[in-house]
């Protein structure tokens, strides 16, 4: 049976992080502790000429020295790869998963150990850091969609752009929102969007901006200024579900 393009391309990237983790370990040693991939890799969508490669290196200890190291492992891998180095320490993990517990949350689910012991699975996630920084997430969305469009001019490659990523943190954080209400984590978006329509929000705006995204080939099909409208109203939609009154304080944080 021959592999799918995807398949090839995963199949590639994981001979390409190997030879990378080689050097890293030639080049730190005992300091380097853990390799862990994740973001859309981790979860089997790559796409290697648009797809960030989401590394998280933890280490025993960071300096300048280290970092200079690492810059040098990395090179060759840069060549082929979109890379995005996420560099901590063992004793940073805690303190980062409080204070952006959203990513942290995302890493602990969706990630792959590529080298020493398994770390990520047991980052603990506050409830109350994790609602607020959902809340922030969206605001700090609100309002850069709005310099976004400005900045844009209407040029419909700039909007093409801010569309997608900007519903990709819309789902993101909405599916978050959705689970500290439930108690109930989404699989994918198309959970999402049933949980959106139990909660009463537009689940089918949801999902016109879910099928533009997914559809590469929309830019000369789509009204992108009225999708632009559509997408800033589902935000302002999670904002209020948002509102620590709105969200359920008896439910257990995420697992």
């Amino acid at each position: 049976m021959t592999s799918s393009p995807q398949d090839a391309a995963l199949n590639q990237l994981q001979r390409g992080l190997s030879e990378f983790i080689d050097r890293l370990q030639s080049a730190l040693g005992e300091t380097l502790l853990s390799v862990v991939l994740y973001g859309g890799a981790a979860r089997g969508r790559f796409d290697p000429a648009v797809s960030d490669v989401n590394l998280m290196l933890v280490l025993s200890a960071i300096s300048i020295a280290e970092l200079d190291k690492i810059a040098a492992a990395a090179a060759p891998t840069r060549l082929e790869y979109q890379l995005s180095l996420l560099i901590v320490t063992e004793t940073d993990l805690g303190d980062s998963a409080e204070v952006f517990p959203t990513k942290f949350l995302d890493i602990r689910r969706h990630h792959e150990t590529l080298f020493g012991p398994e770390l990520a699975k047991d980052l603990q996630i506050p409830r109350d850091r994790l609602q607020r920084q959902t809340w922030r997430q969206l605001m700090n969305l609100h309002l850069r969609l709005r310099q976004a469009y400005l900045d844009s001019g209407r040029r419909p490659e700039q909007l093409d752009s801010v569309l997608r990523r900007s519903i990709t943190t819309l789902f993101l954080h909405l599916g978050i929102l959705l689970e500290l209400r439930t108690g109930k984590p989404a699989a994918n978006s198309l959970e999402i969007l049933d949980m959106a329509l139990s909660a009463g929000l537009d689940s089918d705006g949801l999902a016109e901006l879910r099928n533009f995204k997914r559809n590469r080939s929309a830019l000369a099909s789509v009204n992108l200024v009225v999708l632009y409208e559509k997408l800033t109203h589902q935000v302002e939609a999670a904002l209020k579900l948002a509102d620590e009154r709105e969200v359920s304080p008896h439910e257990p944080p995420p697992a």
